[in-house]
């Protein structure tokens, strides 16, 4: 059974890195951050006691010449997913070690130094992906044998 819904997955793939390497450490810098943010009607918060996310509808607001949209607007929520820290804390933590291993190396890397610092990111949100992908991969694109071709 997996651990997460189809929601809080979709909230997971961000920025968890350093929560999956040192699980501690990483929900405390979480939790002081209290940072928010999102695009294209996603919406995340690190509040005090959880992650909160939020995906709104996306609403033409203003049009061009030519009549398609260039600015848009949130409209109704359409999903909502909350992780509270303690249970992220377990999840992280039940990880098969190379999972933690490999975020730990990658947390070692000076962040001064930025360009690095961009690749150890997108090295993290890989791993991360990895991680929730472990008690239910998900599916794949296509059926190999449908687009087989005789």
């Amino acid at each position: 059974m997996p651990e997460f819904t189809p929601d809080e997955r979709d909230l997971l793939r961000d920025d968890l890195g350093r929560c999956i390497a040192d699980p501690a450490a990483g929900i405390q810098y979480l939790q002081k951050g209290r940072e928010t943010g999102g695009m294209h009607g996603f919406t995340y918060q690190y509040g005090a006691d959880a992650i909160l996310g939020q995906w709104r509808e996306r609403i033409a607001d203003a049009w061009r010449d030519d009549g398609k949209p260039w600015r848009w607007k949130d409209g109704q929520i359409v999903r909502e997913a909350r992780i509270a820290y303690p249970r992220l804390h377990r999840w992280c933590e039940r990880l098969p070690a190379d999972i933690r291993h490999r975020a730990r190396v990658c947390g070692t890397v000076d962040p001064k130094n930025l360009p690095l610092e961009r690749i150890v990111l997108a090295q993290l949100a890989q791993i991360t992906l990895d991680a929730i992908n472990l008690d239910d991969p998900e599916p794949p694109l296509f059926d190999p044998e449908e687009t087989a071709h005789a």
